[in-house]
């Protein structure tokens, strides 16, 4: 297999404690726990501890982490979204989503941060590289992505001719496809779920136009192409943040609030060796394709005897 050139897909770089997936089977563990059962029975500070000590917490060592937590956690009034406490529905939805973001092993934002920390870096500059990394629009900006969609589409009876005309134009539909699952993402599963019950509580036609979306596409891929296409996480993502009042410039950076403590936890590996022989810095290999003028290398020519 050609391991140049795409993007180091399926290429085994490391080894790791942490998560897994099963693109095939359409699975995501975090420390040997699975999502579904974490989203139905824990919480995004339980979730936490476990990603970052490698063991759910017993009674007092959670209501311990939870208070040093809100010690470190002072927000200033003006960022806070509505002023209000929401609702327990509410709460909880947002709090899966923090569960459902909280890591998912390589990915584009956690590679990054895992190469600045094989420097002996800060924690601090791994960690900004994995926000730059995750504010690509490939990444951590698809949400973004998706709900301008939505908004382009408006109601649920443009959507097909929309569809037909990105794909009319060779364009991404966003939201669909993923790079591992080979099948339904198992937190598609779970975000979809939760799109349906704000959108019935709410009134709002998110959920409808999406999950139309998301047919049609699937359907299109199916006849043009003989392929299967799966929402991915960010499809139904896109409509919760929405439904809960949250400004859509914040979608990118709830998902790093999210995300944070598994570049933490993937950090903290990487430069303690926790799951490797010994701490290695990554330094990978290129071809080089450029200008080649035998041994000697291309001639320099002074500026003034250049002719083009």
């Amino acid at each position: 297999m050609d391991t140049k050139n795409i993007g180091l897909r399926n290429i085994e770089v490391a080894d790791t404690k942490i998560s897994c997936i099963d693109g095939e089977k359409g699975k995501l563990i975090y420390r040997g726990f699975d999502i579904l059962d974490l989203t139905k029975n824990s919480s995004f500070e339980e979730t936490s501890y476990l990603l970052l000590h490698d063991e759910l917490p017993s009674k007092s060592v959670y209501s311990d982490f939870k208070n040093k937590l809100v010690e470190a956690r002072v927000i200033p009034k003006q960022i806070i979204l509505k002023g209000e406490i929401p609702d327990t529905e509410t709460e909880k939805i947002f709090d899966i989503c923090l569960v459902l973001h909280a890591d998912h092993t390589f990915n584009a934002s956690t590679f990054a941060a895992r190469q600045v920390a094989s420097t002996r870096a800060h924690m601090f500059s791994a960690a900004s590289a994995a926000i730059g990394a995750l504010s690509g629009e490939l990444h951590g900006g698809a949400n973004y992505e998706v709900m301008k969609m939505l908004l382009e589409i408006e109601t649920e009876d443009k959507v097909e001719s929309y569809i037909e005309e990105k794909f009319a134009n060779g364009e991404r539909i966003m939201g669909m496809g993923h790079a591992v699952y080979k099948t339904v993402d198992p937190r598609s599963q779970v975000l979809k779920e939760l799109s349906k019950r704000l959108s019935e509580k709410t009134g709002q036609p998110w959920y409808k136009i999406t999950n139309k979306v998301e047919n049609v596409t699937a359907d299109l891929m199916k006849k043009t192409r003989g392929v299967e296409i799966f929402p991915n996480v960010d499809l139904y993502s896109a409509s919760i943040y929405y439904m809960l009042g949250i400004p859509m410039d914040l979608n990118t950076p709830i998902f790093a609030i999210s995300r944070s403590v598994g570049w933490a936890a993937h950090i903290i590996e990487e430069k303690f060796a926790e799951a490797a022989p010994k701490p290695m810095l990554y330094r990978p290999k290129a071809v080089y394709i450029g200008k080649y003028a035998g041994p000697q290398g291309c001639e320099y020519i002074p500026i003034e005897k250049r002719t083009k």
